[in-house]
């Protein structure tokens, strides 16, 4: 069973970046370099440098 008719959905690397990235995004520099690489939607871009990204922007969060 599928979803009949659903689009395509987008890479989940590139979606947990566009999102993870996105509170921390500098607007200038690699924070904001890996925020637009996620809404960018490049699967083999997102998975090739998830890993850095995801390790940079988390550890720019502020702590909850």
């Amino acid at each position: 069973g599928g979803e009949g008719g659903a689009a395509p959905t987008q890479s989940p690397y590139c979606q947990v970046l566009g999102s993870l990235c996105h509170e921390v995004d500098d607007g200038d520099g690699p924070l904001n370099a890996c925020h637009n690489l996620g809404h960018a939607g490049e699967p083999e871009a997102c998975e090739e440098q998830f890993d850095d990204c995801a390790t940079m922007c988390l550890d720019a969060a502020p702590a909850d």
